[in-house]
């Protein structure tokens, strides 16, 4: 009898205990109804809140030219796996992920977070900007330059509380891409925690 209370007692302990920050980023993302902008096409999140995705390391400016040469000196990699590695809070989390440079499997870091978006208030997730980069190294540069820049921009601690969308709820996938930029806070506004305006 004594064993039985005993159990009940930790099964009861055990169901009233939070869920971990972890397991919430989790279950913000997996199986939600996150479609990327402008299609029919599902957010791949896995049940361990990783997905797989291309990965665009050129893709932080807006210069053609410069676009061009980053492009044959960071090419596009192509099935990327971002792996979940901290969660700040319920809003922001990092994935880390391998980047093939020149034969070296660098390990990167993207932060991702909700928000929502500036033009049309929808909820939705994004890929966060880096805040602090310069363009990437082109030729003539050395391979050691291009490389301490992947370090340096893809790197935890350096992203801005700004991105672009990378899901967004069925009801919302008609946004245009040029409004998938916004702004963010990290206080939950609702169990979902999405990130709120700063006006």
């Amino acid at each position: 009898m004594k064993k039985l209370l005993i159990l009940l007692l930790l099964f009861s302990a055990c169901s009233t205990t939070e869920d971990s920050p972890e397991q919430k980023w989790i279950d913000s993302v997996y199986n939600q109804g996150w479609y990327t902008p402008d299609s029919d096409h599902f957010v791949p999140f896995q049940p361990n809140g990783s997905i797989t995705m291309e990965f665009f390391p050129w893709k932080v400016w807006n210069d053609d030219d410069r676009e061009y040469y980053a492009l044959e000196c960071l090419p596009l990699q192509n099935n990327t796996k971002y792996t979940l590695d901290e969660v700040i809070n319920d809003t922001h989390a990092y994935y880390r992920f391998n980047y093939m440079f020149k034969g070296e499997n660098l390990t990167l870091y993207y932060e991702m977070f909700h928000g929502y978006l500036d033009a049309t208030g929808e909820s939705g997730i994004f890929w966060a900007v880096p805040s602090n980069y310069e363009h990437p190294p082109i030729k003539p540069a050395p391979d050691n330059e291009r490389k301490e820049w992947l370090i340096k921009t893809f790197a935890k601690g350096n992203f801005s509380t700004r991105g672009y969308a990378l899901g967004l709820k069925k009801s919302s996938r008609s946004t245009t891409v040029e409004n998938n930029i916004p702004n963010d806070s990290n206080t939950p506004t609702s169990d979902n925690a999405s990130g709120a305006i700063n006006n």
